[in-house]
């Protein structure tokens, strides 16, 4: 939302599953490939993104390439972050949404925590200026 002029990327909700955050869309659109290599998909145009959406999803696409499953799991399911606040492990649907702003707000306070134990000043993750 950051680059976005504070505004969502998009419009669906994220939902507290066991295995972590998830679009339930988006989850069964790529659950045929299991553990194969997802190919490219050329969807810009179906989805009529901006230039602006496209920079901001590639440069969140060149800081997470190299993560694996494992770590993208722990990343999402990180200690008092959005997801742990909204699981219910008694809720069998799993039918709790991760708030937008929650999530905008535990990850920038994660990026000022970084920008300030690292001494590495308003410039470094994802252009974001802080």
């Amino acid at each position: 939302m950051k680059l976005n002029n504070g505004q969502p990327l998009f419009e669906d909700n994220f939902y507290a599953w066991t295995s972590g955050p998830v679009i339930p869309y988006i989850y069964y659109t790529f659950l045929p490939y299991q553990s194969k290599k997802i190919e490219p998909q050329n969807t810009s145009e179906k989805l009529n993104l901006t230039n602006k959406e496209k920079s901001i999803i590639d440069k969140v696409l060149k800081e997470t390439q190299e993560l694996d499953t494992v770590d993208l799991v722990n990343i999402t399911k990180i200690n008092d972050g959005p997801w742990q606040k909204a699981y219910n492990e008694l809720d069998s649907e799993h039918n709790q949404i991760i708030s937008k702003e929650e999530i905008y707000n535990f990850y920038l306070l994660i990026l000022n925590l970084f920008l300030v134990l690292t001494n590495l000043g308003p410039y470094i993750f994802l252009g974001l200026t802080i």
